[in-house]
């Protein structure tokens, strides 16, 4: 994996339904991730949402989560005035900035279509990052044991770092993978050379 020169940010959303522009975005987190892989500075806001925009499925799995549920209900904000404070807080890093999630494509959709229509332009400019799919191409497996210490609770903030953790023990796999993989590399071109 070629050195990335900017930031990383893990970013997680919570919703209440799976639809943009029909169904609303109550809350999302973001903490940046360092060249050096340490963590940075974490960012999260609590949205105004309202339970008559929300998908009936996603109610039923807010009812198991009821906890979670109601501390998307704190705090909240104007998603217009959050995506500015958080864009201002994307700033402060170093770029290029690269937005870090598993599935990228359902939190990365909303984060850039609330982007947009607050008129900003998308800070991420689509650099995005699926660690999840990378591990699978790469045969790398995350531990479990990462995975059952550290649950996922729905509440994005706390989501947002775990998730980063997780990215952060890929990344330190994937370079080992690499110094073993090279020499096998080498290898099998000197096998082709003598044919």
């Amino acid at each position: 994996m070629a050195k990335f020169e900017g930031t990383w940010f893990s970013v997680d959303i919570e919703s209440n339904g799976p639809i943009i522009g029909r169904n609303q975005m109550m809350s999302f987190g973001a903490i940046s991730i360092h060249q050096n892989l340490e963590l940075g500075e974490a960012f999260w806001r609590n949205l105004n949402h309202d339970i008559a925009f929300a998908d009936e499925e996603t109610l039923k799995f807010w009812e198991q989560h009821a906890e979670a549920y109601n501390y998307t209900k704190s705090n909240c904000v104007d998603v217009y005035e959050a995506m500015y404070q958080f864009n201002e807080y994307i700033k402060r890093h170093k770029p290029p900035y690269c937005f870090v999630a598993k599935p990228t494509w359902y939190d990365y959709s909303w984060i850039r279509y609330h982007f947009l229509i607050a008129g900003l332009a998308d800070p991420f400019e689509m650099k995005v990052m699926d660690y999840k799919q990378h591990a699978y191409a790469l045969k790398i497996m995350i531990s479990k044991k990462y995975k059952e210490r550290n649950p996922m609770q729905h509440i994005a903030i706390n989501d947002a770092v775990e998730q980063a953790g997780e990215f952060i023990e890929f990344m330190h796999l994937s370079e080992r993978q690499k110094t073993y993989i090279r020499p096998l590399r080498e290898k099998e071109k000197e096998k082709t050379k003598n044919v």
